[in-house]
């Protein structure tokens, strides 16, 4: 599953064409950021994934449509309890990349405590 953000780079890794900066400029920042990363972006068993060369570790590359998602699943869901929202980032990292991942965490804050359903505040937690 692909987004606008990410669907321009998807379709270009298939056909194994980097787009210009001239094209891409005109794309969403989102969009400009998974350019950057091209020699990390591949797609294997129709799954987009980053490798991260200096750990030999990929990730799965998350439209930013999933992304609430999984932040709201690994906070509330495989955790076993509620850790706090530094730790679930952490945790995220892990397995999973989007663009701009820490221009997301600051906004994704509030949603991420607002669908908790503990009396504690996920975003006050650093550790």
């Amino acid at each position: 599953m692909a987004d606008e953000d990410l669907n321009a780079i998807l379709k270009a890794i298939k056909k194994e064409e980097r787009p210009t900066w001239e094209e891409i400029s005109r794309e969403s920042p989102i969009t400009e950021a998974y350019w950057a990363l091209w020699q990390s972006l591949i797609v294997e068993d129709g799954c987009s994934w980053r490798i991260w060369h200096s750990e030999a570790k990929k990730l799965v590359v998350v439209p930013q449509a999933r992304t609430g998602e999984i932040i709201r699943v690994y906070h509330n869901v495989l955790s076993g309890g509620h850790l706090g929202f530094t730790k679930t980032m952490e945790k995220i990292k892990e397995n999973f990349y989007w663009g701009e991942q820490q221009q997301f965490k600051v906004e994704s804050r509030s949603e991420t405590s607002s669908s908790s359903s503990s009396s504690s505040d996920p975003s006050s937690e650093e550790g």
